[in-house]
């Protein structure tokens, strides 16, 4: 996983506006891997999410695009997650050595090119049962009570609101260290045909005004907050 953006507990003393502002300041020089910025429409609600005390890693502000010659549809989103450990289970690194040697892979990191290879891998964890690391252990919970505060303000924020299904906000579950993203309750479709674009433009459209909703609703209760 890429390193997150995750600004310290704020000072009392530390004006508010301030620490948004100098947030704005430092996601604008963040890019992705291919070097693109963060989606301006969601750039709100990545600094909302920063300064609340979210570690961010990635985004997306929801839209139409082509892949493959194949229209599609993209909700917005935004990932949080605190940076992972080095190690995922004890004496990991010494393990896939092990394993890369003797399948000749030059690169412990190419191990996940080798399908036979990374079978051999976790195989061995589960017959030698390798714990995961005390760090891991402690990153999955510190991960999950990110994701139960998180849960308490989308409660707060859907109190007496009345929305579409489409449009709902949800938490989806990312992967096996308790990283998580805010997103859209509908899926997206495969494959949108040429007669369907107008109708998931306007989803679209409607998806990203409830991020900015709730965006909103987040930066208030950053403000405001004692």
């Amino acid at each position: 996983m890429k390193e997150g953006y995750f600004l310290k507990p704020i000072e009392k003393n530390e004006k508010k506006k301030e620490i948004w502002n100098d947030a704005i300041i430092q996601i604008d020089k963040i890019t992705d891997r291919l070097g693109k910025p963060i989606d301006a429409g969601i750039k709100d609600a990545v600094v909302a999410f920063i300064v609340s005390g979210f570690p961010v890693n990635g985004s997306c502000e929801g839209h139409l695009e082509e892949r493959f010659g194949e229209k599609v549809k993209l909700r917005p989103y935004v990932m949080i997650g605190f940076d992972e450990p080095e190690q995922r289970f004890v004496n990991e690194l010494e393990i896939k050595k092990h394993i890369a040697k003797k399948y000749n892979i030059k690169k412990v990191g190419a191990l996940e090119e080798n399908d036979i290879a990374q079978q051999e891998y976790w195989r061995f964890l589960s017959e030698k049962d390798i714990p995961e690391t005390p760090e891991y252990s402690e990153h999955v919970k510190k991960n999950e009570s990110l994701q139960e505060e998180l849960r308490k303000i989308l409660e707060v924020f859907y109190r007496n609101r009345e929305i579409s299904r489409d449009r709902r906000l949800i938490i989806e579950e990312i992967g096996p260290a308790g990283d998580f993203k805010l997103t859209t309750l509908m899926e997206n479709p495969k494959e949108i045909q040429e007669n369907e674009v107008e109708k998931y433009k306007k989803q679209s459209r409607e998806e990203q005004n409830e991020m900015k909703d709730f965006t909103l609703f987040l930066k208030e209760r950053f403000f405001n907050k004692e």
